[in-house]
């Protein structure tokens, strides 16, 4: 189980995810963040069930966005593209 510390800016929760959340697949041929991007794409919205919450309540706290909260509805079913596409939709429409 991994935690990503709250308080953390967007890109770098990003970043944080493909580095250290993302199977060694997606990194074998090029950019992991383009190949999930790819694989994520293939997706409809919401087709996977999961709900992210990347909340930017601490704007104020720190004086800046910040990337913060969970993925629900994730189990062991669930594939890194279908966790990527969650947390790009919740940054999308700020949840």
């Amino acid at each position: 189980m991994y935690g990503l510390e709250p308080g953390i800016g967007r890109r770098r929760y990003f970043q944080l995810v493909v580095k250290y959340l993302t199977p060694a697949q997606y990194a074998e041929k090029g950019d992991a963040h383009n190949n999930l991007t790819h694989a994520a794409e293939r997706l409809l919205p919401g087709e996977s069930g999961l709900l992210a919450s990347i909340g930017t309540t601490a704007i104020a706290r720190f004086g800046r966005p910040v990337a913060l909260g969970p993925v629900a509805r994730a189990d062991v079913a669930h594939h890194a593209p279908e966790i990527y596409r969650a947390l790009v939709e919740a940054t999308a429409f700020a949840l």
